[in-house]
């Protein structure tokens, strides 16, 4: 009876643990992920690895870059990475942006900082 009841019990055990919750592997964002402003114009296409390609300047300057994911709080996330040996940093959260370019409505603000700079910007997946 004893030799009967482990094997009940231990096999309840794996059923239980076989029925866990595992960890979400979903995405934060939908990659590619486009962040995107005007005014100067600005872009950026980050992949599911966290690398980039930055457009600045409306094309003048481009780059790429490799972000490490630095915060996440409430569906946002911040995503940090360097150029010219000075921080660059993109915040992305979650919330209704319309470029004031073409009127378009976005599932995403951002802000990039950059050489100083603060530009407000819409984020979408990437076309």
């Amino acid at each position: 009876m004893k030799a009967l009841l482990s094997v009940v019990v231990g096999g309840a055990v794996l059923a239980l643990s076989a029925c866990s919750h595992s960890p979400s592997t979903k995405p934060l964002l939908p990659y590619p992920f486009q962040a995107l402003g005007a005014e100067p114009g600005w872009s950026i296409v980050v992949n599911a690895n966290l690398e980039a390609n930055v457009v600045l300047d409306t094309g003048a300057t481009q780059f790429p870059a490799v972000f490490n994911l630095t915060e996440v709080a409430d569906g946002s996330m911040v995503l940090s990475s360097t150029y010219q040996n000075q921080p660059l940093t993109l915040s992305i959260s979650p919330g209704n942006c319309s470029d004031t370019m073409s009127d378009t409505v976005y599932d995403y603000q951002t802000v990039l900082e950059v050489q100083g700079q603060r530009l407000q910007g819409c984020g979408r997946p990437a076309l």
